[in-house]
Order: C-alpha cells, then sequence, then structure tokens
C-alpha cells in the first residue's frame, strides 16, 4: 500500500487524485496514459477487493461462533456443520448482514467502517502491550493517554490548516510533545515475550500503532464518531445482559465457559 501510494502520488499531485477511482485516474489519458497499466490496476484491485472480502466473511463467522461458545451470543450460531466442519448458521448470518450493507451508499458505509477498523486495529496494539507488560493496568491507562494526546494533536493540526491560527500551532506542539512523553513509561517497564508468535520491536512498533491510529480516528467524520459511540453502547449493553445471564446459573456450561473465557492466566500470557 506504501509503495503504490508513492507511486501514485509521483504520477498525480496528491491535491487533484479523484478519491473515487484514483488509479484510473493516474493512469488514464489524462496523466501517464498507459492502457495496460491500467487494466492490470483495475483486475488487480477487483481480485485484492474479493479476496479481502471472503476473509472478512469467514473470519466474522468465526468470532460469532466463539462468542455463542462463550454464551455472550445465540447457541444456534455455536454449533458447526457435521457435513461441512463450519459454523454455517453463522456463515449464513454473515452473509445476510454483508447483503443489507450492500444497499447503504458506499461513501456513508466507508465513514462508519472505516473507524471500527481504526478503533479494532488500535485496540490491538494496545493489546500487546497490556498482555505482555509486567503491569497491564498501568499499560492500559498510558495507551489511552497516547491515543488521545495523538488523537487531540491531530485535530489541532487540522485547525492550522484552516485557519493559521498560533495559539492552535502552540496546542499541536504541546499534544505532539504529550504524546511523545507517554511513550517514555512503556520504555521503563519490563515486558515478556510470547515463545510462539510476538509482535517485534515491543513496544515501539504498538506504540507507532497507537500514534498513528489516534491520528487517523481524528479525521474521521463526527457522524462516523456517532455512530461508533451508538454501535458501542449497543454491543457493551448486549454483553452486559448475555454476561449477566450466564452467571446467573450456578455450575452452567455457559458460566464455566465465560469465566474460561475472561480468565487471564499470567503463567499463560508470559509463556
Amino acid at each position: 500500500y506504501i509503495a503504490f501510494s508513492i507511486v501514485l502520488v509521483g504520477i498525480i499531485p496528491y491535491d487533484e487524485i479523484d478519491s473515487a477511482a484514483p488509479a484510473e485516474d493516474a493512469f488514464g489519458k489524462h496523466y501517464a496514459n498507459i492502457p495496460w497499466a491500467l487494466m492490470l490496476v483495475n483486475w488487480g484491485a477487483v481480485i485484492g477487493l474479493f479476496t479481502t472480502l471472503i476473509t472478512g466473511l469467514y473470519s466474522q463467522a468465526r468470532i460469532y461462533l466463539a462468542m455463542a461458545r462463550d454464551g455472550l451470543f445465540f447457541q444456534a450460531f455455536g454449533r458447526v456443520s457435521p457435513t461441512f466442519g463450519t459454523p454455517i448458521h453463522a456463515q449464513w448470518l454473515c452473509g445476510a448482514i454483508a447483503a443489507l450493507l450492500a444497499c447503504v451508499p458506499v461513501d456513508k458505509l466507508a465513514l462508519f467502517l472505516s473507524i471500527g477498523v481504526l478503533l479494532s486495529y488500535t485496540v490491538v496494539c494496545a493489546g500487546v502491550l497490556v498482555l505482555r507488560a509486567e503491569s497491564p493496568e498501568q499499560a492500559a491507562k498510558w495507551s489511552g493517554l497516547v491515543t488521545l494526546a495523538a488523537v487531540a494533536a491531530s485535530l489541532c493540526s487540522s485547525y492550522i490548516l484552516s485557519s493559521k491560527n498560533y495559539l492552535a500551532i502552540a496546542a499541536t506542539a504541546v499534544f505532539a510533545l504529550l504524546a511523545m512523553l507517554c511513550w517514555v513509561p512503556f520504555f521503563q517497564v519490563p515486558y515478556s515475550r510470547p515463545s510462539t508468535f510476538a509482535c517485534p520491536g515491543c513496544p515501539t512498533i504498538p506504540l507507532f500503532g497507537l500514534t498513528i491510529n489516534g491520528y487517523l480516528l481524528s479525521q474521521c467524520h463526527w457522524q462516523a464518531w456517532l455512530r461508533l459511540v451508538l454501535t458501542s453502547f449497543l454491543i457493551l449493553g448486549a454483553y452486559a445482559l448475555r454476561v449477566r445471564k450466564s452467571l446467573k446459573t450456578p455450575g452452567s456450561r455457559n458460566q464455566r465457559d465465560l469465566h474460561l473465557s475472561l480468565a487471564v492466566q499470567p503463567d499463560t500470557v508470559s509463556s
């Protein structure tokens, strides 16, 4: 993605790129005028989108499967097909949701889904720091501060571009410095390294992820933030009801699975 973006802005000025079809605009008649390259890029985009969507449908169905087995979702979606060995009910649900979302205009759908993906990536970066730090509570708090400082600095930067106010410039410098200062405690905490799959360069790479994602989150439209907040409250409320229902049945399989799913074993994490 980075290499393609470099090639793209080398062909066409960044402020003239057509956001709806950037590659077609760059390799079209107005700029590079390379028909065979345009055809390859368009076919590559179609194939890339298709494989990404198929992967998303598969992974989302398995998320519903795990939630159902933990008692946080309807039990019907925790069943696996004896013929295919796949969570067929969850797969049908994902297909139905995707079909409904296909009726929504692409620009509005992109606003909503982009902020959700950015938030999930931010949580993943923070999760790496929390799970591998010896003091996870402190790591969680500082991860939130890094993200908030990056969002605040980016908002001030956007205000600078529109108004060129010296007060906004000073505020941007303060918040940017605050974001960098929030990095310091992370380098004073020892981290464990899993013997199997591990993120390299901890804590530097997760901190870069938190800072960059904070910047990108601040660029999202306010309507996307509103939808994200409402959806988050809806999901958390549904989780709270399911957890309460599972815990009310002493000794049930849902309760045992829920405790096993939510428990964090320090020895397991450190290994």
